[in-house]
């Protein structure tokens, strides 16, 4: 009893998890129909064909405390194996045909040609190769020599419940939106979505759009009619503070040029003239009436 309480608790944990991504995406098919969807889980290193797509997983994790899930796909996958008995193994993907030939390989690394161009590939890494993406999913060594098992795929998209929940991807006449429901260390549940006979998109917001910062643009500067009698010689900010300080050079000089020149013997000198200044009144005073006097006896 309490196991299947346990199976009923997991798969309405599930449910819970996929139903709250799919409540902030309005996914709908441009003739109005009802897109159809498809859910299965991938472990990682292998691939499924989920609504007529290969998915692959090179990488999930699960964070319980951030209560997000993280998938690195490979997208119009496939799952494949070289060795020195096959060489070579051609592949067939929605964007074309990829001859991928066994070059040789040591427990940790292999190296792969496809179509002329070949590459040095670490166990579990993922490197794009003439124009796909190859994962180097396990190396085996048995009696012939080496055995390779990788994934080939087109395209290269990460998931993740917290900031970017599903991605719409394309080829040629078809469109599809994948989704991510929940992951753990050793694989992910991936829903994909798609229309019959029109395209599909989210409507309101891109896929995996929704979170991103808007993008800066530079602020249209204003355009302002001058005045009648205004100039409209422009003036750098550079010009404007060369100005504004030689104003203030100018104002500083001016105020100061009476103090530095009223030095300390100048102000004594202004003293002995203050001082004296009634005398000389008095001596122009007395020279003037004197004269006055002198002028009317002369009249007189």
């Amino acid at each position: 009893m309490k196991k299947e309480g346990f199976i009923i608790l997991f798969f309405l944990v599930i449910f819970i998890n996929i139903s709250l991504v799919s409540a902030l995406l309005n996914i709908s098919c441009s003739d109005n129909r009802k897109p159809l969807s498809d859910l299965n889980e991938i472990e990682v290193g292998k691939t499924r064909t989920v609504n007529e797509l290969g998915i692959g997983v090179t990488e999930s994790s699960e964070s319980s405390f951030y209560k997000k899930a993280t998938a690195e796909l490979l997208v119009d996958a496939k799952r494949s194996v070289v060795s020195n008995e096959t060489l070579s193994e051609t592949v067939e993907l929605l964007t074309g045909n990829y001859t991928v030939s066994f070059v040789k390989a040591n427990s940790t690394t292999a190296t792969i040609d496809i179509s002329g161009e070949s590459k040095d590939i670490s166990l579990k890494q993922t490197e794009p190769v003439k124009g796909v993406y190859i994962m180097i999913s396990d190396i085996e060594f048995i009696e012939t020599g080496p055995k390779i098992s990788f994934i080939i795929g087109s395209q290269q998209i990460t998931l993740s419940t917290d900031q970017n929940p599903a991605q719409k991807v394309s080829f040629d006449d078809k469109s599809f939106i994948i989704e991510i429901s929940s992951a753990s260390e050793t694989g992910a549940l991936i829903k994909v979505n798609k229309c019959l006979n029109s395209e599909i998109n989210i409507e309101g917001q891109e896929a995996g759009k929704e979170n991103e910062k808007p993008a800066y643009r530079k602020p249209t500067p204003e355009i302002r009619t001058p005045e009648p009698n205004e100039s409209t010689v422009q003036v750098t900010v550079e010009e404007i503070r060369k100005r504004k300080q030689a104003l203030d050079l100018e104002a500083n000089q001016t105020t100061e040029q009476p103090i530095k020149q009223k030095g300390f013997f100048l102000r004594i000198w202004d003293w002995i003239k203050n001082l004296f200044k009634v005398k000389e009144n008095k001596i122009i005073m007395n020279n003037t009436v004197e004269t006055n006097i002198t002028n009317e006896s002369l009249v007189s």
